[in-house]
């Protein structure tokens, strides 16, 4: 890198880079800080932190550490690029897009900020920038296969499925199997063989990218966590158990399964005056984490939520409320989150928030399933292990209805569920029902939500930019010969 502050490299910044590439991000964080109690004006480990805690959506501690960092080494382009990069993640496009042409402005060859301009404008939806910017990097150089996977995927958008399928064979032939190159070509290739109508070849290179993953998925011990959540919040009356004293409706969560139509419902709500989406922040998943700390329990969650008090629920409550006030505008009288696991959270949650609302979104099995199957997770990260083989999706999703079954006896009046095909066919009454489940007075700009330009960082990001789309109902259909073993899970 050119910058001077960038040439030295501890051995523990080494490891820190390499956990980062790992998705390791808290042992990131944690030889990160290492580095800074022997030097607080590391900007390598400054930034890297950074990045870390912008990946575990820390925001606040995440731009202060890169704040950090520019006022060590002003106008450095690989923290700005960072900043930029953390911007991007709290769904603030504008504001990335002026850093980025901030440093391309100064340096218009510096590669790292044209990917990330490129994937911006291609999350956008504006293709012919984002081509510019791609077009623009070395084909030979070290940011070529990045450069063409962006590619890939913005042909495919753009509905030129050919030119989207020979982009992944070419970065499939240049990537080593395994990598995140390789498998996220094999998926959209998967996928533009879909959409010109060869389901053979489609569920050939998404048997390719699942198999790249070597991941194992241990039905046991899913099993177990379904069973001990259940437990932990058994069906009874609001009044057996303890509950914060927090009041406020300000919170709701979105739940349901991976490609169940979430990010459209999110969309609708989100397009709402008084409603702000925030995606799928993980502030829930960090607290449900410190429960055993807190609780100075020795079991795991969720078998020490059974320890919960009201102080603790109190305490959680507040700290998440005031976490919502500072990323959240004012006037947001709901803030929604629809982290794709917050099943696992609801009786918490409701302990949490005894006036906050849930919404279930539920999708047709084998759609939802084929959908889970035709692109990439992180299956290293235990609740998605399951999404590299339709046997153990299947398992995965009665399961997980379950669960959710279960919550929905036990809170009748706090969640309202909904069917993702009902929305596709029904749209108005059913985003009606939806406002009327938060309280809120109807706004007509709900059905308006794909002219709303918010940046949206989940895989419907492009399908939420249109109107409403049917094409991906009863899809399973063309793919029932490969189906054999989901059929087998899901009677």
């Amino acid at each position: 890198m050119a910058d001077k502050a960038f040439t030295q490299i501890t051995n523990e910044l080494k490891a820190g880079m390499q956990a980062f590439i790992q998705k390791d991000f808290r042992k990131a964080i944690q030889l990160c800080d290492l580095c800074l109690q022997k030097n607080p004006t590391d900007v390598n480990a400054l930034n890297l932190k950074g990045r870390s805690l912008t990946k575990t959506s820390h925001f606040h501690d995440a731009e202060r550490h890169l704040r950090i960092a520019l006022q060590i080494l002003p106008n450095a382009p690989t923290i700005q690029v960072s900043l930029a990069r953390l911007q991007i993640a709290r769904g603030l496009a504008g504001a990335a897009l002026e850093i980025l042409n901030q440093v391309i402005g100064v340096q218009a060859d510096f590669e790292e900020a044209l990917l990330e301009r490129g994937t911006l404008f291609e999350r956008l939806g504006q293709y012919e920038n984002a081509l510019a910017d791609l077009n623009a990097i070395d084909s030979e150089g070290p940011n070529a296969v990045q450069a063409a996977s962006t590619r890939s995927v913005l042909q495919f958008h753009r509905g030129q499925h050919q030119l989207s399928i020979e982009e992944a064979k070419w970065i499939m032939e240049h990537a080593s199997p395994g990598t995140a190159p390789y498998r996220s070509a094999a998926f959209v290739q998967g996928r533009a063989y879909d959409k010109i109508g060869m389901p053979d070849r489609a569920m050939e290179a998404w048997n390719i990218g699942n198999d790249s993953t070597n991941s194992t998925f241990d039905r046991d011990e899913f099993l177990k966590k379904i069973e001990a959540t259940i437990n932990a919040f058994p069906n009874e009356p609001a009044t057996v158990v303890p509950q914060s004293n927090c009041q406020s409706e300000r919170p709701v969560f979105i739940v349901g399964m991976p490609r169940s139509g979430t990010t459209l419902v999110e969309q609708i709500l989100g397009a709402h005056d008084k409603i702000y989406s925030a995606g799928e922040i993980r502030n829930i998943e960090r607290l449900s984490a410190s429960l055993p700390r807190r609780l100075q329990s020795n079991l795991p969650v969720p078998k020490c939520l059974t320890g919960l008090d009201r102080d603790t629920l109190n305490a959680i409550a507040k700290e998440h409320l005031d976490e919502l006030e500072v990323f959240s505008p004012e006037h947001a009288l709901r803030v929604v989150n629809k982290n794709l696991e917050n099943y696992w959270h609801v009786g918490l949650l409701h302990k949490m928030y005894p006036n906050g609302k849930f919404i279930f979104i539920k999708r047709e099995p084998r759609d939802l399933a084929l959908s889970v199957y035709s692109n990439w997770f992180n299956p290293k990260k235990f609740p998605y292990a399951y999404t590299t083989d339709l046997g153990d999706i299947g398992f995965a999703y009665r399961q997980i209805e379950r669960l959710m079954d279960h919550w929905s006896a036990t809170l009748p009046e706090s969640i309202v569920e909904i069917q993702y095909e009902d929305v596709l066919r029904d749209t108005e009454r059913l985003s009606k029902k939806m406002i009327n489940h938060l309280g809120l007075e109807w706004d007509t700009k709900c059905l308006d939500f794909h002219q709303s330009k918010r940046l949206v960082l989940t895989l419907s990001y492009a399908q939420v930019n249109k109107p409403i789309y049917t094409s991906s109902h009863r899809r399973w259909e063309a793919y029932r010969e490969h189906l054999g073993e989901l059929e087998a899970e899901l009677c």
